[in-house]
């Protein structure tokens, strides 16, 4: 209930507005001369003062003034109420800061509407006060932009979300271009880059700036790594442009380092912090580009693998990245039965860059997963090539990283590529190691399920060499049990890799599972094997790894495995 406070000597008039302003709602505060109306309006703070000129100690105009001075009430709106009609006492009110001068008597309708009218300007007034304030204090000036207190509040209204994409970014020599050129021209490049952001961003995405050159994007909309990275290189394309500022020309590129919720953390603070980081390893590369943080951005990157890291952005679509193909074949038929897919990378200046470098780097990178898809869609392309003209099955085994076996959709998009290219699903081979099972146990047993029911072969690759084999072997759906080649060297020879050679082959075929042994380069290797009913072998004693076209000629050769 809105308080009115009364000042008036007159005892019929206040008796006459108090029961008009009572019926209307309104709560009522009086007083008979100056001095009292002071107080009560300290004291009380009214929503506002109807007051007669008066002919006490202190008169109307007095006390109007007395109340302007006061921080307590100085914002009170203000009504005279007046015998006086002259031109020159409402002159006289109105420039002591009254808001309405009435003139007795008065209809009560046009009481109520000064009233009203100075409810809505000091409702106005408030508000915008209070948008003001909210604004200098939550929002960037000069970008206007959210600033890290609003974004701090914001985030707790995301925190519901499966998926959200920390992005931190900064614009490349902006330090320099702004000592050099001046302020405005530092000013004018970060107001243009709100404008480039918010053009490749959706308007459910988060822009803000932290700091000076820091701007934060939280992408709500994408839901995995592969779609962080699509909307990431987007970000940077739309800077390649340069810009104009003052008919001066100006290039500048970004540096953007990403994290996520919740793989990295629940907390904005620590996810702003890692994003931080991965900017400043961006940054080290020579910017113009971005890097998804890892724990281990603590330790130094070589030249050598900075280098590698840049260039491997661009090596799919320079068509630098070509599959190779590891026959592996039959311990009883002695034919060629499938193949595993290899991935190789032929630099032009470093030349071939082997897996074990490259793989780790697009790893941390986040680049595993287009670079996975990409083999995964080659792979069963080939195959079905090959399948058509051999008129028979040929099986295809390929790896996949923890990442990408961790995409929620993971067994769709396998099941699309092999849709896509019609590749039968029974011919294809998912090799996967016991640590990219251990990341979530029951997340991965379930999509084993899904792979099997589609009728997808699972291999355990690398097994006995991490984690507790033996029970995952009770606890997943495996089809295939991978020898490594840690087991099968010198099994031939040495009584210690016979045993354990022989127990892992025997283990296996208890749980009525397939083996294929990898890395078998010697003879007496392969007569051991034989003689453990292996039933596949690959390694180089065979065949090495062979381009498509090697492979394909060997295939035409009809090359078998001696008996």
């Amino acid at each position: 209930m809105k308080k009115i406070l009364i000042m008036d000597d007159d005892f019929s008039v206040r008796e006459s507005l108090q029961e008009l302003l009572r019926g209307e709602g309104f709560q009522i505060l009086w007083a008979i001369d100056g001095a009292t109306g002071i107080k009560t309006a300290q004291n009380s703070e009214p929503d506002l003062i109807l007051c007669d000129l008066l002919k006490s100690d202190l008169d109307g105009y007095q006390v109007l003034s007395r109340i302007r001075e006061s921080l307590a009430t100085q914002t009170i709106p203000f009504i005279f109420l007046s015998t006086e009609s002259e031109l020159l006492n409402f002159r006289k009110a109105m420039t002591l800061g009254a808001d309405d001068y009435l003139t007795k008597p008065f209809r009560r309708e046009d009481l109520l509407a000064a009233i009203k009218s100075q409810f809505q300007k000091k409702a106005a007034f408030e508000q915008k006060y209070q948008t003001q304030n909210f604004e200098a204090i939550n929002y960037d000036q000069l970008t206007g932009l959210p600033n890290r207190l609003l974004i701090r509040q914001q985030f707790e209204n995301l925190q519901n979300a499966d998926f959200l994409a920390i992005l931190c970014v900064s614009l490349d020599r902006f330090q320099e271009l702004k000592d050099y050129f001046g302020y405005e021209v530092g000013e004018s490049l970060l107001k243009q880059a709100v404008t480039r952001f918010k053009s490749v961003i959706s308007s459910q995405d988060t822009l803000a700036y932290l700091s000076t050159n820091e701007f934060l994007i939280i992408l709500t909309e994408a839901s995995n790594t592969e779609e962080t990275i699509t909307v990431t290189e987007k970000v940077l394309s739309v800077f390649q442009p340069s810009f104009s500022v003052e008919e001066q020309e100006f290039s500048t590129t970004l540096s953007i380092g990403i994290s996520f919720y919740p793989e990295h953390s629940r907390e904005i603070d620590l996810l702003l912090k890692q994003s931080h980081k991965g900017k400043k390893s961006a940054e080290k590369k020579g910017g113009n580009c971005y890097h998804i943080y890892q724990p281990s951005l603590n330790k130094c990157h070589s030249d050598y693998t900075i280098t590698l890291e840049t260039d491997l952005r661009y090596a799919l679509e320079k068509q630098e990245l070509v599959l190779y193909y590891q026959p592996r074949v039959s311990l009883v038929s002695g034919e060629i039965v499938g193949m595993e897919a290899l991935l190789r990378w032929f630099h032009p200046q470093l030349g071939t860059i082997s897996p074990k470098q490259f793989i780790p780097i697009a790893e941390e990178t986040g680049l595993i997963i287009p670079i996975s898809d990409w083999v995964s869609e080659m792979a069963c392309q080939q195959g079905k090539t090959w399948q058509n003209w051999l008129k028979r099955p040929l099986k295809m085994a390929i790896n996949f990283s923890a990442q990408g076996f961790q995409l929620s959709d993971f067994c769709e998009r396998i099941e699309a590529i092999c849709q896509r290219t019609q590749f039968p699903f029974s011919c294809l081979e998912l090799e996967l190691t016991e640590s990219t099972l251990v990341k979530d146990f029951l997340q991965a047993r379930e999509k084993l399920q899904q792979l099997q029911t589609l009728g997808i072969d699972v291999a355990i690759d690398d097994f006995g060499t991490g984690y507790s084999s033996l029970n995952y072997l009770q606890q997943f759906s495996f089809q295939i049990l991978k020898l490594d080649r840690t087991f099968v060297r010198n099994s031939g020879r040495d009584t210690t890799n016979r045993a354990i050679v022989s127990s892992l082959i025997q283990l296996a075929h208890n749980l009525q599972l397939s083996v294929v042994a990898e890395g078998v380069e010697r003879q007496c290797e392969l007569n051991f094997l034989r003689e453990q009913n292996c039933e596949e072998i690959q390694g180089y004693l065979f065949s090495p790894p062979l381009s498509a076209r090697e492979m394909e000629d060997l295939l035409r050769e009809k090359r078998r495995l001696p008996s």
